[in-house]
Formats: structure tokens, sequence, C-alpha cells
């Protein structure tokens, strides 16, 4: 599903790759503009065994494995609790009985009495779409089933959700959607070369992330309005775009920002490029990375003393990069201290959650007979 859109986010990172520990876990440190997955835990290698495991069961009927899956589910793993109520559902949309000992209603019900319905229905959206990724496993069905699980999110504010169907929306395309007259939020226009996101749905959905507060759909629709095929090239917007998704903690964005002023670079801004906002953009591009800072030194050391390869000329003072510092560790603190409160609030609900484990457990044997 890579667009050209990819393609230029990958020469970006290709060209400033980043190295080191992520700051703290707190920042979105790679593009990952076609995953339909939390922010910041895609694409997540640790669940390849847990769901090369539901793959078997469903494809190789080894039935014999889904109580493992469920065992880990009911002692708190969410992500198989997850995969567990996915396939369930799939199971039961294909005419199978269901492998996991309980009904799907059962899984989905106390996942949203655990998590909420936005979260439950976002995470099972999530999980049927993981599942597509499986060899041989029904795509359509489960392109299907992400698709209704996201749209309720959607429609209860999820942004990743509505991002999600931003993508869905090109796979498995609602006939009957029309584009309001008014959605209330920019909509990226319809490309006219190729890429994703040109049908109504796919376009309403992706402006309605960006609008809700999504990292990723902020920073596709900064690179949209860089990009002629789109025939909305507009420099202002795309940085507007950008800075959204950075201070939503999208380091990826303070990266592009970092490009597309910088006079040297062939991904800058003709217009736009210039050494003061580069090095600002630089500076937070490398604490969102946790990256040291003697790079950045050595590059303002080379606007402020020109005459050199990159910088014929002297484009910065000294003066100029003391308050690009200054205000780089402001936003920086701002930015960290936001998604450290969205941390702290994903970690309390997941927490609550997890006291309801015992409950979960009890109702699942009562509705089995007391048989696990």
């Amino acid at each position: 599903m890579q667009s050209s859109l990819c393609r230029l986010a990958l020469f970006v990172l290709c060209v400033f790759a980043p190295v080191g520990a992520h700051a703290e876990g707190l920042f979105l440190t790679e593009s990952n503009l076609e995953y339909i997955a939390p922010e910041g835990q895609f694409p997540d290698r640790s669940c390849a065994p847990l769901y090369g495991a539901v793959d078997d069961v469903y494809r190789k009927n080894r039935v014999e494995l889904a109580p493992e899956v469920r065992e880990r589910a009911l002692k708190g793993d969410f992500n198989a609790l997850f995969a567990l109520a996915a396939l369930t559902r799939l199971e039961e949309n294909t005419g199978r009985p269901p492998s996991s000992g309980a009904p799907a209603a059962f899984w989905e019900d106390w996942i949203v009495r655990m998590l909420g319905e936005k979260e439950a229905w976002y995470r099972l959206g999530v999980a049927a779409f993981t599942m597509t990724q499986g060899i041989n496993m029904p795509e359509s069905d489960l392109q299907l089933m992400a698709k209704r699980a996201l749209r309720k999110a959607a429609d209860l504010g999820h942004p990743e959700a509505m991002y999600g169907m931003g993508i869905l929306a090109e796979l498995q395309p609602d006939p009957d959607f029309r584009m309001p007259e008014d959605p209330g939020f920019p909509i990226i226009p319809r490309n006219i070369a190729e890429g994703n996101f040109r049908l109504d749905e796919s376009r309403y959905w992706m402006g309605a992330a960006a609008a809700h507060g999504s990292s990723r759909a902020n920073l596709h629709m900064g690179l949209v309005y860089q990009m002629e095929q789109f025939a909305v090239v507009n420099e202002t917007e795309s940085v507007k775009m950008l800075r959204n998704s950075m201070v939503m903690g999208n380091a990826v964005a303070a990266r592009m920002l970092y490009a597309y002023f910088e006079p040297y670079m062939t991904a800058h801004s003709p217009t736009l490029a210039n050494c003061k906002d580069s090095i600002y953009y630089f500076l937070l591009d490398t604490k969102m990375h946790s990256e040291k800072i003697e790079q950045v030194e050595i590059m303002a050391g080379h606007m402020i003393a020109g005459n050199n390869k990159l910088f014929p000329k002297a484009c910065l003072t000294r003066e100029q990069y003391e308050e690009a510092m200054k205000k780089a560790e402001e936003e920086f603190n701002a930015i960290k201290a936001s998604m450290e409160e969205k941390k702290r609030e994903h970690d309390a609900l997941y927490a609550r959650a997890e006291r309801m484990l015992p409950e979960l457990r009890a109702a699942f044997e009562a509705q089995a007979g007391g048989k696990c």
C-alpha cells in the first residue's frame, strides 16, 4: 500500500536515519503511514508468535492452540485478549464454532466493559486488521470486520480509528458514502496521479483523523501539501500540518521540518529554506529522537562561520542559535509534558482493566459451566 507519500517519507528517514534510543518511548519515531496500529506500537514484532498461533487455529484448524491464547488473555495479555476476540468473531462469521470457549459477544462485551467503547472497538479493529497479514487468511472478511469495529470507535472520536478508516476505505469502500457538503475540517484533494486516499470516503476520514488529533494524519496531510500530483502545493499549509504532527509527539515530522527548511537539502522548500528555522527543527528533531547534540552544534558552527562547502556565506548568528536553543528546549518540554499526560491516561485505563481480570475469569468459567 505504499504510495508516493510513503516514498517521500522514507527518503527523509533514510537521509536522516535515527540512531540511539527513543526518548523515553514517548514519541513516534517511525512514519509507518500504511499501518493500522496504536501509535508507537507498530510494527510490533513481539506479537508475531501470538498472531501466528491465531492464524494456525483458523487456517489449520489447530483448535488445541486456542486455550493457550485464552489463558494468556485471562492472565492480562491484552494483545492476546484482542486477538482472541477477533478470532472468535471471524469463526462465527464464517460458520465455525468458537474455539475460545465462549461466543464472540462475550469477549467483546468484556473488553468494552474493561476499556470503554472507544478504546475497545479501536483495539478490536486493529486486531482484525493485523490478522489480514497472515498467509491465506480470509482478507476481505477480516477487513470488513476491522472496518465495522473501527467505525464504532471513530464515531466516538478516536483519531487513530479515523486514520484506520481512511486506509480501509480504499480496501473496502462503502458504496453509499457521500461526502458532506461542509465536513468542518480540511479534506485531502484527489490525487491526480497515484497514491492512497483517493476515494471520497477515504479522504473524509483522513481529514477527520487530522482534525481530531492523529499525528500520522497530520503528517500525511503535510506531505500532500508538498506534492504536485495533488495540485494543491502550499508550503504554509504543509508546515502547519507538519507542526501539528510534531506537537502531537511525532518526531518524524520534526525531522521533515528540519529537512524542509534546510538550504542545502534537495528535500527543502526553495521559498521557506533558511538557517534559523532549520537549526531550530534540527534541535527539536535531535531531542525527540534522544540523539546527541554534537551534530547540531557542528551544523550551527558551519552556518555561523560560512566560507564552507555547505554554507559559502554565513546564514546564522551566535545570538540566533542561542535563541533557537532556548525556544527548542521550551517547546520540547511542552510536547514531552503533553505526551506524558497521554501516557498516564493510557496507563490508568489499562491498570483499571487489569484489576477487572479476576471478574473476567470468573465470568468465563461461569458461562463455560466451570470448565476451562
